[in-house]
C-alpha cells in the first residue's frame, strides 16, 4: 500500500486497491471457511479458560497466587509450543502463501471500510510468518527462566505446589488441552487447498512478552503477599475481559464473511 496519502496508520483506498479486491475477494471468502473460524474460536477460548480456571480456584478452592501462577504460565507456554509445532509443520505452505495472505488482509480491510463507509483502509503491515512464533520462544523462555530463578530464591520447588491443592491438576489438564485442540483443529483446516490462514501466527509475539513480564513480576514481589494476590487478579481478569472482547471479535468476523457474501452475489463476482 501506498503511504503517500495516508492519515496515522490508515491509507486511502486507490483504483488499484479496487482492483485487488474484485480480483482477490472471492478467495479471500472461501479461505475464510467454517473452520478457520472454528479454530480462530479455539484460540480465544484458551484465553477465556486460562483466565477463568484461575479466578475460579482462587475463589471456590482458596489458591495462593503461586497456583494461579502455574496456571497462567502452563496455559501460554502450551499454546506457545502448539502454534510453534503449527508453525514447523506447515511453515512451507505459509511462506508459499504468504502474498495470499497479505491479499486476504486487504480484502477484509476493505470490507471494513465499505461497511463504515470510509474511503481509506487501515494500514498495519503484516510481518513475515514466523517472526512472531520466535518471540514467543524467545521471550517466553526467558521469562520462564526468570520465573524459576525467583521462585528458587524465595525457597520454592515448583514441583510442591502440585501437592494437597485443590483442582490445581484438573485446571492445568484444561487448560493444556485448548491450544492442543486448537492445533489439532488449525491442522485439519490447513490441509484443505484453499484453506484461512491464522492471523495469530503473525501476532507481535504477545504470550512471549506475557511471560517475560510475569518473571519480571515475581522476580521483585514475594508471591504470597497480598500485593502478588491482586497481580494474578488484575491479569486474569483482565485475561478473561480481552477474551470476551476476542469472542465479540470471531462474531465480526463471521458477519463480514456473509456481508462480502453477499456483496459480491449481488455484484455477480460469485
Amino acid at each position: 500500500m501506498s503511504r503517500s496519502a495516508s492519515t496515522d496508520n490508515r491509507t486511502l483506498i486507490t483504483g488499484q486497491m479496487r482492483a485487488a479486491f474484485r480480483t482477490n475477494a472471492a478467495a479471500a471468502l472461501k479461505r475464510r471457511s467454517n473452520g478457520y473460524l472454528l479454530g480462530t474460536a479455539m484460540n480465544v477460548l484458551q484465553w477465556l479458560v486460562i483466565g477463568s480456571i484461575a479466578l475460579f480456584g482462587l475463589y471456590r478452592w482458596n489458591w495462593q497466587p503461586l497456583h494461579m501462577l502455574v496456571v497462567f504460565v502452563a496455559g501460554i507456554a502450551v499454546a506457545g509450543l502448539a502454534d510453534l509445532l503449527k508453525w514447523l509443520l506447515t511453515r512451507r505452505r505459509l511462506l508459499a502463501d504468504y502474498q495470499k495472505m497479505l491479499d486476504d488482509r486487504l480484502v477484509w480491510n476493505m470490507v471494513t471500510a465499505m461497511q463504515q463507509g470510509r474511503d481509506e483502509v487501515m494500514d498495519n503491515p503484516m510481518p513475515k510468518p514466523g517472526v512472531a512464533i520466535l518471540m514467543d520462544v524467545v521471550l517466553g523462555g526467558l521469562g520462564i527462566w526468570i520465573l524459576l530463578g525467583a521462585l528458587r530464591g524465595m525457597g520454592i520447588e515448583p514441583t510442591t505446589l502440585f501437592e494437597a491443592t485443590s483442582g490445581l491438576r484438573a485446571a492445568l489438564i484444561a487448560v493444556c488441552a485448548a491450544p492442543v485442540i486448537s492445533l489439532i483443529s488449525s491442522l485439519f483446516a490447513g490441509g484443505a487447498e484453499e484453506s484461512g490462514h491464522d492471523d495469530l501466527e503473525f501476532r507481535a509475539g504477545g504470550r512471549g512478552i506475557s511471560l517475560l513480564i510475569m518473571g519480571g513480576i515475581f522476580s521483585f514481589t514475594s508471591a504470597q503477599g497480598d500485593l502478588a494476590r491482586q497481580i494474578m487478579v488484575f491479569i486474569n481478569g483482565a485475561t478473561v475481559f480481552f477474551g470476551v472482547l476476542a469472542v465479540v471479535g470471531v462474531w465480526l468476523m463471521y458477519r463480514e464473511r456473509e456481508w462480502l457474501r453477499a456483496h459480491l452475489q449481488k455484484a455477480n463476482l460469485l
